[in-house]
């Protein structure tokens, strides 16, 4: 036995694993394609916008703390950042995408404050993954 539940473990290392792509020039709406591709019900950006930044920022903390790096992938000040701003998710209409109107699937538009972190932290010169890639890190993670 171990910290975090079992659902909590697996969904934080899909989310940490998420963030790693956008880091590495994956957009949000290519990573939720790549995802529901591969067979996961959600996209990887969409699934943060569900359970909520705030909360993928705890368990970020929480793993960073309890398993160092082994669970950890992306800048946690991102997340950080993305909180503070109150790109929040779902539930703040506002997270990774927007969520106000009637946008379904990944035809819901980026939000632009978002965007403008994420674009912070990606790394410089770095080729974005590919589809397959991303969908064995996620499977693989």
């Amino acid at each position: 036995d171990g910290p975090g539940f079992y659902t909590t473990r697996v969904i934080g290392a899909l989310m940490a694993e998420a963030f790693a792509c956008i880091t590495e020039g994956t957009g949000p709406a290519d990573l939720d394609k790549y995802f529901v591709k591969f067979g996961w019900p959600v996209g990887g950006a969409t699934l943060v916008d569900e359970v909520g930044i705030d909360v993928a920022y705890k368990v970020t903390k929480y793993f960073k703390e309890v398993f160092g790096d082994r669970l950890s992938s992306a800048d946690p000040r991102m997340i950080e950042e993305l909180v503070e701003s109150g790109s929040l998710g779902r539930k703040s209409n506002k997270g990774i995408f927007l969520y106000s109107g009637s946008h379904k699937g990944s035809t819901r538009p980026v939000n632009p404050e978002a965007e403008k972190i994420l674009n912070r932290y990606r790394t410089p010169g770095q080729v974005a993954p590919s589809c397959e890639d991303v969908q064995w890190r996620t499977y693989m993670r």
